[in-house]
């Protein structure tokens, strides 16, 4: 096929498997090769898609497609190789680098629409069978949580916000160090229970504590962490154990969402550029910015600077009014 006919080859990948199959997480590559990879990432102007280990100077379709507006069964062309794993309606052609990689600019809509998104990329000059199709990923909050933002000042709904976080522990490993912060703005507690908190990856944890509840005090804080033990994870008063939420030391999202998908609260930083980004401190929001909209902002961030523990260096408040920010 020839493919200096884009649309007529991005046709043919409209509708490839069947409605009721789930599209595969994870990528396909030629010959059991490493596929490529799609992820969302946080920068100045907004979210950006990237793809990387493309082939490189190829070029790439990204697919999306909304599993309530899932293909008729009539429309299922058989293709060779790797894209009977692709699904999904053309989003946009992009060219690959020479890296094999590309950002490309998410807007406010195709974030507000929640699709499922991956990406067939195709070497240059290669045939069909050479393509590799990426990972899938949903836009938004991961699977198609939090469209709608809840909380805020002056609402009657609960507020609860991000306020201080440790990705990068360094006196404990992060496997048991890392941790995050709650605090309940309200005159009455909050149960958290059967919450989801996540990412734009594939982290995604329910928040379950059989049926008991989970409350974040009124005007207080939760710390949830990935250990409970003061002798393993640093000296932390965590509260609840949170398994299977892992902070990236580079970029990454905590986003709090209710049982019913709505958004709670979101912070997507960065590895650095903006937001307080040094090993051994958790980042800590400043006093006068405890709410869910004020803290996406990284100038209301700092490094923390009270030391955890008389025998701990690294730095945090877990559970505590955070350490003033300059100027904050």
């Amino acid at each position: 096929m020839d493919l200096k006919r884009p649309l007529v080859f991005a046709a043919l990948l409209l509708c490839l498997t069947e409605p009721a199959q789930a599209r595969p997480q994870t990528g396909c590559a030629p010959g059991g090769g490493t596929p490529p990879n799609l992820s969302v990432h946080r920068s100045m102007g907004g979210r950006v898609l990237r793809l990387e280990n493309g082939p490189a100077l190829g070029r790439a379709i990204v697919l999306a497609y909304r599993q309530e507006t899932a293909c008729p069964a009539a429309a299922r062309p058989m293709l060779p190789g790797c894209l009977g794993a692709a699904r999904g309606d053309m989003l946009t052609f992009v060219q690959l680098d020479a890296l094999g990689a590309f950002e490309l600019p998410l807007s406010d809509a195709t974030l507000r629409a929640k699709p499922r998104v991956s990406v067939v990329a195709i070497p240059a000059g290669a045939s069909l069978g050479q393509a590799s199709v990426s990972n899938s990923l949903s836009l938004g909050p991961i699977r198609g949580r939090g469209a709608v933002g809840v909380g805020g000042p002056g609402t009657s709904s609960a507020e609860i916000v991000i306020t201080e976080f440790m990705k990068d522990p360094s006196t404990v490993g992060d496997s048991v160090g890392e941790w995050i912060e709650l605090y309940n703005p309200g005159s009455a507690p909050v149960d958290i229970e059967g919450w989801v908190i996540s990412d734009l990856g594939s982290d995604s944890v329910t928040l379950t504590n059989g049926g008991q509840g989970i409350a974040v005090p009124a005007n207080g804080f939760l710390v949830m962490g990935k250990n409970d033990d003061l002798s393993v994870n640093g000296g932390v008063p965590v509260d609840f154990v949170l398994s299977g939420m892992t902070l990236s030391n580079g970029d990454d999202e905590i986003i709090l969402s209710r049982p019913d998908g709505r958004l709670v609260d979101e912070v997507l930083f960065d590895g650095g550029t903006l937001w307080p980004d040094a090993p051994g401190r958790s980042a800590s929001l400043e006093l006068s910015a405890f709410d869910s909209s004020a803290n996406d902002d990284p100038a209301r961030w700092c490094n923390s600077s009270t030391p955890l523990s008389p025998t701990n260096s690294d730095t945090g408040t877990p559970g505590l009014a955070n350490d003033p920010c300059m100027g904050g």
